[in-house]
C-alpha cells in the first residue's frame, strides 16, 4: 500500500506494557477498505514486533487478516480468508469459527472499528456478536463472544462474554478508537 494512499493514518500508544501500533488506513475504489499495520513493543518481557493487514468489504465486513508477529528465527504467520459464511486458517478449514464476521487481534485497538463501524451502533441498544480472536504472541484464533453497545456520542461500552472483561472506549467520529483505558492511547 502507498502511504500517499492512506485515508486516514493513526497512531496509538500501548499503556500497560512498552509499545506503539501504527495503520494506514485506505478506502478502496470498490467501497472496501485495507488496512496496513506495524506493532513494536515488548511482550512478556521481550522485544516484539508485529504486522498486520485486512482487507475489508464496504460494510467493515472481514474478507482476509493477514499477520505476522515476532523477531528473527520465531517469527509466527496467519493468514485468515473468509470464503462464504465459513473461514480458513492458514489453508485449513475451521467451522468452529463459523458465524463469526470480525477479527481481534489482541494487541490492536483497530479491531474493535470493525464491528463499530459495521454494525452501526444505536444509543444504548447492545450487539451481540462472535469474533475469530487472534491471541498475541501465539497467533492462535478461536472464537469470542463480545459486545458492543454505544453509551454516547463518542463512548462505546466493550465486553468480552468469555471473560468478564469490560472497558469504555472513547472513539472518534469513524469509530477510532482514541482512549482504551489503561490499554491504547491514540497520539496521532
Amino acid at each position: 500500500m502507498n502511504e500517499a494512499q492512506c485515508t486516514r493514518r493513526v497512531l496509538w500508544q500501548r499503556l500497560d506494557e512498552p509499545g506503539w501500533e501504527s495503520i494506514c488506513l485506505q478506502q478502496l475504489e470498490n467501497g472496501g477498505w485495507e488496512a496496513d499495520a506495524h506493532f513494536v513493543g515488548s511482550h512478556q518481557g521481550h522485544a516484539v514486533a508485529a504486522d498486520y493487514r485486512l482487507v475489508l468489504d464496504a460494510s467493515w465486513v472481514t474478507l482476509r487478516a493477514e499477520a505476522n508477529w515476532g523477531l528473527g528465527p520465531s517469527r509466527t504467520t496467519l493468514v485468515l480468508d473468509r470464503v462464504g459464511t465459513r473461514w480458513r486458517v492458514n489453508g485449513d478449514q475451521r467451522p468452529d469459527l463459523d458465524g463469526c464476521i470480525d477479527v481481534d487481534f489482541g494487541w490492536s485497538p483497530l479491531t474493535n472499528t470493525l464491528p463499530i463501524r459495521r454494525i452501526g451502533l444505536q444509543d444504548h441498544r447492545p450487539h451481540e456478536i462472535d469474533v475469530a480472536w487472534i491471541r498475541e504472541g501465539t497467533l492462535e484464533v478461536g472464537k469470542s463472544a463480545q459486545r458492543y453497545t454505544r453509551t454516547g456520542p463518542a463512548a462505546v461500552l466493550f465486553e468480552s462474554l468469555r471473560s468478564g472483561f469490560t472497558a469504555s472506549l472513547q472513539v472518534d467520529e469513524d469509530g477510532l478508537v482514541q482512549v482504551y483505558p489503561g490499554l491504547f492511547r491514540r497520539l496521532a
